[in-house]
């Protein structure tokens, strides 16, 4: 069928019918012409929905690909954390072991009698920051002397 559709006087204050009749890509001359233009209307409106389903499906894809990436990097900044104060909770430990082991090795040297001798931890005496220093003091001369008003006591280096 290869008629013209022609627009009627009357049918031409319809502003749809003046479109059709104006616009060259929509001029229809059959029923087989309209029905085909609307199909190929359909099938790039199907497509175009594709591809901005597909578009979007991608976006979310890279975002949660992101997120991922950021939990993974943030766990193991966290493990690496973790294992550093697990490392230095342990140096620390040490440290405390090794200094009670030559506390214990000071005592048992002592002769019987003599005053006893106490090592001072770097970290325990404010006034001691960069060294341990071995220090005997008689508590007995300490007592006794500020017992008496003396405020200051000798001691022996």
């Amino acid at each position: 069928m290869s008629s013209t559709h022609q627009v009627s006087p009357r049918e031409s204050n319809d502003p749809s019918s003046l479109q059709k009749a104006t616009t060259p890509e929509l001029q229809i001359t059959s029923n087989d012409e309209e029905a085909d233009i609307r199909a190929k209307m359909a099938k790039r409106k199907r497509r175009k929905a594709a591809r901005e389903e597909a578009a979007q499906l991608e976006a979310e894809r890279l975002k949660r690909e992101r997120l991922e990436a950021e939990q993974c990097e943030r766990e193991q900044m966290e493990a690496k954390q973790h294992e550093r104060e697990q490392l230095e909770a342990e140096r620390k430990e040490q440290e405390r072991l090794e200094t009670k082991h030559q506390e214990q090795e000071a005592r048992a040297q002592q002769k019987p009698g003599e005053p006893k001798e106490r090592l001072l931890d770097v970290n325990s005496h404010p006034s001691h920051k960069n060294e341990s220093a071995r220090v005997r003091h008689s508590g007995v001369r300490r007592i006794s002397a500020i017992s008496k008003g003396v405020n200051s006591v000798p001691t022996l280096a």
